[in-house]
C-alpha cells in the first residue's frame, strides 16, 4: 500500500513538470514528428508565407491584363495629338474625325462648268444642277434641267478632271425625265456620263430617248466612282 501510495505521487509530480515550449531547442523538432494534417492557421502566419511557385502568375491572369489594357484604350482620348490626319479624315492622329464633304458644285455658276447646248435649270422648285465627290471617291450629280435646243444627244455640261470616270469608259444610268421612246410617252431614260476622247466629262441624255416639247430631265441619283 505505501508503496502505491509513493507510486503514484511520483506520477503526478512528474506530471506537474511536463516540458513546455520554452524548455525546446529551436530547430530540433522534424516534420515526422508532427501529426498529420495538425497544423492549421491558426500555428501559421501568413504573413511571412512566399509565393506559391506554381500561382506566381495568378496576380497576371490572361482576363486582369486584358481589362487593363482595355482600361488604357479608353483613355486614348485624352492622348496628345501625334500628327496630322489627311485623306478622307480630318483633325489629327490619334482621334481624327470624318473629314465633311465638298460644297456642292452649281453648274453655271462662277468658276463652274457652263451649260451647253441651250440647256438651263429647269427651277419650278427642283434643285439647281450640281456635282460633288464624297470622301470615298464617288461623284454625285443632283437637279433638273431643260434644252431649248432640245436634250436628245445633247451635252447639257462637261464634268472638269477629278469628276469624271475612268478614261475610255461610259457610266449609262436611269433617270426621271418627260421622254417617249419611239413614239411611247416614258417618265423614265438613261444619261450617259462619258470619258472618251471628245466626250470627255459630258453628261447626255441617251440617243434612245427623245425629250417631249421642253421636257425636264432630271439627275438626282446618278453617281459612279471617279477615275483616279
Amino acid at each position: 500500500m505505501t508503496a502505491l501510495v509513493v507510486s503514484l505521487g511520483g506520477t503526478a509530480a512528474g506530471a506537474s513538470h511536463l516540458l513546455s515550449g520554452s524548455k525546446i531547442k529551436k530547430n530540433s523538432i522534424p516534420g515526422n514528428r508532427l501529426k498529420k494534417d495538425s497544423v492549421t492557421g491558426t500555428q501559421v502566419n501568413e504573413a511571412k508565407l512566399g509565393t506559391v511557385p506554381s500561382a506566381a502568375n495568378a496576380t497576371h491572369a490572361t482576363a486582369a491584363d486584358s481589362a487593363t489594357r482595355a482600361d488604357s484604350a479608353t483613355s486614348a482620348g485624352g492622348a496628345p495629338p501625334i500628327g496630322a490626319a489627311g485623306g478622307a479624315l480630318n483633325g489629327s492622329y490619334p482621334n481624327p474625325s470624318i473629314a465633311p464633304a465638298e460644297p456642292w458644285h452649281e453648274v453655271g455658276a462662277p468658276g463652274e462648268p457652263p451649260f451647253l447646248h441651250g440647256c438651263v435649270n429647269n427651277g419650278a422648285g427642283n434643285e439647281t444642277v450640281a456635282f460633288y465627290e464624297d470622301q470615298v471617291g464617288v461623284v454625285h450629280l443632283r437637279g433638273a434641267y431643260t434644252c431649248s435646243l432640245g436634250a436628245h444627244g445633247n451635252a447639257v455640261f462637261a464634268l472638269p478632271g477629278g469628276y469624271r470616270p475612268a478614261a475610255g469608259t461610259e457610266v449609262v444610268q436611269p433617270v426621271v425625265c418627260d421622254c417617249k421612246v419611239g413614239t411611247a410617252a416614258s417618265d423614265t431614260g438613261k444619261v450617259s456620263v462619258t470619258n472618251n476622247p471628245g466626250g470627255e466629262g459630258t453628261v447626255t441624255l441617251g440617243t434612245d430617248e427623245f425629250v417631249t416639247g421642253n421636257g425636264t430631265i432630271h439627275l438626282d441619283g446618278v453617281s459612279f466612282r471617279a477615275d483616279g
